[in-house]
């Protein structure tokens, strides 16, 4: 299972060094990063969010929590290097 944390470290090395990634773009990137180590519980539709792959819940929750790097600020629905 990939972890907020692992998504975390993902997003940093992008925000160092492309400054900038919409919240679409982070969801695509982080499937296409991890998929070789994506299972069945990261690709299962989420019970909360329907439509949702977990992993893309995942991605949301570091929104919520507020857990992304303190390089980066979201703001309208984009991530930036602070």
């Amino acid at each position: 299972m990939i972890g907020e944390d692992q998504i975390c470290e993902f997003l940093s090395k992008i925000i160092v060094e492309e400054k900038k990634i919409s919240l679409q773009d982070l969801k695509k990137r982080v499937k296409e990063h991890f998929k070789d180590k994506l299972t069945a519980e990261d690709t299962a539709i989420s019970e909360t969010r329907p439509g949702e792959q977990m992993i893309e819940q995942r991605v949301r929750n570091i929104i919520s929590h507020k857990s992304f790097p303190k390089s980066a600020i979201y703001k309208n629905e984009t991530f930036y290097l602070k």
